[in-house]
């Protein structure tokens, strides 16, 4: 049968995990990946409840989290950090704002 990985978390990642996932399945095809979004929160909850496999988080793990892993799974969680966020704030010339 097929093996199957689920991921789930950050929405900022989603698009770029899918694209992971697209790119390992093409090169296993015995495996499918299933990535959802629905925020980092919500992925290491998954992940300490078991229904996920992996946790994409756009922060690093909280103290709370962290401490729900080695609860969960007597072990702590290993972050790999995987690309840097960027963010860009244009203000129209018509705009009455001065300065942010």
């Amino acid at each position: 049968g097929e093996a199957v990985i689920t991921a789930k978390g950050s929405d900022t990642l989603v698009i770029l995990a899918q694209k992971w996932a697209e790119v390992y399945m093409a090169r296993n095809p015995g495996v499918k990946i299933q990535v959802t979004g629905g925020g980092t929160g919500t992925g290491f909850a998954a992940l300490v409840n078991r229904t996920t496999d992996l946790c994409n988080a756009s922060r690093r793990i909280k103290a709370a989290e962290q401490f729900n892993c080695v609860r969960a799974f007597n072990a702590k969680a290993v972050e790999y950090p995987v690309c840097l966020d960027g963010l860009a704030v244009y203000v129209s010339d018509a705009s009455p704002v001065q300065e942010l």
